[in-house]
């Protein structure tokens, strides 16, 4: 018996991230890394514990984008994946380690019926060591990443303490596809459209700059700005929510 699918259609967000992709193929633009470093009580095998519960917890890291009678589609597929990938750098120096992150992030991920979430544990020595994540922007941002990472933390000092971990289940991401398409479906919708329409109807159109580089690059480079505690802990107050 094959695995009953499903299938849901993009988001607006996924379906914006899907042109990118189109616009650009083959380029990395979309990838998300995330390094998560452990020093002392260094365990692989709780590490795997923790990848293996961060999938079953999070669905939406389990997502797969396919196409079906000319749609673009995406499913959760049932099974966790295999123990993560293990690279032992303990023979090695940091530059190595970070040739390495580096290379990965650089690394093109395919859309289509593949694994859009990739973990590996890395040993730095002993008693260092870490999980580096990648996963495609279509299923995942930074937040998320973030909320994914602590996920597994929490877990790891659980289970070094022989303590039960934590393994319930995050809603599921299509009942937000579902919500966004009642939505744009509703009269609300229409008001809100007229709303915009009217306050941006006599905004000048501004042309972007043309250039004559020999060679246009999309490569960019990410600006970070640390936003006060008290509204970090408001926007984690309302994503839990």
């Amino acid at each position: 018996m094959g695995e009953e699918r499903d299938y849901a259609g993009l988001s607006s967000s996924q379906q914006n991230i899907w042109n990118l992709e189109q616009a650009y193929p083959g380029l990395p633009l979309n990838n998300i890394c995330t390094s998560l470093y452990i020093e002392g009580n260094f365990r692989v095998d709780l590490l795997q514990k923790c990848i293996e519960l961060a999938y079953v917890a999070y669905p939406v890291l389990r997502t797969r984008i396919t196409r079906k009678e000319g749609k673009i589609l995406q499913y959760t597929a049932q099974e966790i994946p295999a123990p993560a990938p293990f690279i032992d750098f303990s023979r090695t120096n940091q530059s190595g380690v970070s040739v390495w992150n580096q290379s990965v992030a650089r690394e093109h991920m395919p859309l289509y019926d593949s694994c859009l979430c990739q973990m590996t544990i890395f040993k730095l020595s002993e008693e260092q060591g870490g999980i580096l994540t990648r996963v495609h922007h279509i299923i995942a941002d930074a937040w998320s990443q973030a909320t994914v990472t602590n996920h597994i933390i929490h877990n790891y000092f659980r289970l070094l303490q022989e303590e039960e971990p934590v393994s319930e289940v995050t809603p599921d991401y299509r009942d937000h596809i579902r919500a966004e398409q009642t939505y744009l479906e509703s009269a609300a919708f229409g008001r809100d459209c007229a709303f915009w329409h009217e306050k941006l109807r006599n905004i000048p159109v501004t042309r972007l700059r043309e250039h004559y580089y020999a060679r246009v690059s999309p490569v960019g480079v990410r600006y970070s700005v640390h936003l006060p505690d008290r509204m970090n802990r408001m926007i984690a107050a309302f994503c839990d929510r």
